[in-house]
């Protein structure tokens, strides 16, 4: 790690023990010493949120490096189902991935953005207020509702644009469904996002997998 890269580092951690900590402790997060990761075990998932870096970024030549944070959600009731049905076949769905994963700016408004500069060191202090803000406007609330089978299954039928859109995400939703025991709903939205042909094909064990689940609770 360059000299450079290092100070960011140690700058970033400084501050967030002096600005950040006691508002993500109060939401329940806890950060390890040299950590720049926030995580918060609930009873029914885990959750975190990391302050990444971006050094040199291409965005914004100027700045030494960009705050760019992402959350994390695993719910293990969900990702399990989730791996189940798809026969553990990573070009399916990756093994490694969590129930959601994504930049923290999506759970705001769109314009609101939640990326933020370095150029001195009196930015890092900016930047780490800006981000302790955002966090408890828009990414705690977020965070408290997707937390359980449910909640996904809430959000997803309620269109919300604040989460991220994508394959992974809508097997996560079937999963959920499957282990909130709505499988008309599971079967719904199988057919929606995944009933092409093509795609029917290439997902054929999720189909023969929520199939059977129609019979069994059936």
């Amino acid at each position: 790690m360059s000299n450079q890269k290092r100070e960011i580092k140690e700058a970033m951690i400084a501050s967030l023990a002096e600005l950040s900590d006691s508002t993500f402790e109060s939401a329940g997060f806890k950060r390890r010493a040299n950590s720049l990761r926030y995580d918060r075990k609930l009873e029914s998932c885990t959750q975190s949120v990391e302050v990444c870096l971006e050094h040199t970024p291409r965005d914004n030549p100027n700045a030494a490096a960009a705050v760019y944070p992402w959350l994390t959600v695993s719910i293990p009731e969900v990702d399990a189902i989730a791996r189940e049905m798809t026969g553990r076949d990573e070009s399916l769905l990756s093994s490694a991935a969590s129930t959601l994963h994504q930049p923290i700016e999506l759970v705001s408004p769109k314009g609101k953005g939640a990326r933020w500069y370095i150029y001195q060191p009196d930015s890092v202090v900016t930047a780490v207020n800006e981000f302790r803000d955002f966090s408890k406007e828009w990414v705690f609330p977020f965070l408290d509702e997707y937390s359980t089978a449910g909640g996904v299954v809430a959000l997803h039928r309620a269109s919300d644009e604040r989460v991220l859109h994508d394959q992974d995400q809508f097997l996560r939703v079937v999963a959920a469904m499957i282990h909130s025991g709505a499988i008309d709903s599971a079967n719904e939205t199988l057919e929606s996002k995944f009933g092409r042909p093509a795609m029917r094909r290439r997902f054929a064990p999720v189909f023969e997998f929520v199939a059977n689940s129609s019979s069994a609770d059936g």
